[in-house]
């Protein structure tokens, strides 16, 4: 099984969607998804775990890691806090810039509360049990991304330390967000 967590509107086709706040083939908060243990062979999860409170980042991961099979992989993309903080900097107002770090607020689900770097997922895949095997940007609608693969640790080879992982790009002065 493949699951889709904070899939919203708009769920990953082949995927078992599982959302709170949308209508969802499991409607459950993401750190209390009721699925059997280990019965997940790739969990999906983009642009939703910023949008929980920090306090539930690590049930959240712990809960992936009691879905996962052994051999699976969680693939996780949130905006790059380092990115978003940087652009704000350059571009203050109350615009699109704002958004990237605090969410659309448009409805319920829709509010940032956490906020991730490379560093900050990897300290809370460590308390988890799990690793970071594969690190990535991604631009979507001119914002920077981070794109993560995780593992159950053990199960693959031990990441690169954080220190050998290439540092985030600035951001491009050029794609500055102002209202």
């Amino acid at each position: 099984m493949k699951l889709d967590i904070g899939s919203g509107r708009s769920p990953e086709p082949g995927y078992v969607s599982v959302d709170l706040y949308t209508s969802a083939d499991v409607c459950a908060p993401m750190w209390s998804i009721p699925i059997p243990s280990e019965s997940a062979e790739e969990i999906r999860c983009s642009y939703a775990l910023e949008h929980i409170p920090r306090s539930r980042v690590l049930d959240t991961l712990a809960e992936w890691k009691r879905l996962l099979k052994p051999d699976g992989i969680i693939k996780v993309m949130v905006p790059d806090l380092l990115w978003a903080c940087q652009n704000f900097i350059s571009a203050p107002g109350i615009g699109r810039s704002m958004d990237y770090i605090y969410g659309g607020q448009s409805e319920p689900g829709d509010f940032h509360k956490m906020g991730f770097t490379d560093r900050i997922m990897r300290d809370y895949c460590d308390q988890a049990g799990l690793v970071v095997v594969q690190v990535g940007h991604n631009q979507d609608n001119h914002f920077e991304n981070l794109v993560f693969h995780i593992r159950k640790s053990g199960t693959w080879a031990e990441a690169p330390k954080v220190d050998d992982v290439p540092k985030p790009r600035p951001p491009d002065p050029s794609k500055k967000w102002r209202r």
